[in-house]
């Protein structure tokens, strides 16, 4: 099975529930999907900006 690093983009789509991006996350499995470093730190530090638009 293929296996995916998804991009801060992407993450935050699925946590928006926007576009096809949580159904095809559930389709492949969570353990083929993994986050790199950068983009935990990423989604920390937008989450302490509070910039949510």
């Amino acid at each position: 099975m293929a296996q995916y690093l998804l991009d801060t983009n992407v993450l935050i789509s699925m946590f928006r529930n926007k576009g096809k991006v949580r159904k095809h996350i559930l389709e492949v499995g969570f353990p083929n999907c993994y986050v790199s470093e950068i983009s935990i730190a990423e989604l920390f530090y937008g989450a302490a900006k509070g910039g949510r638009k």
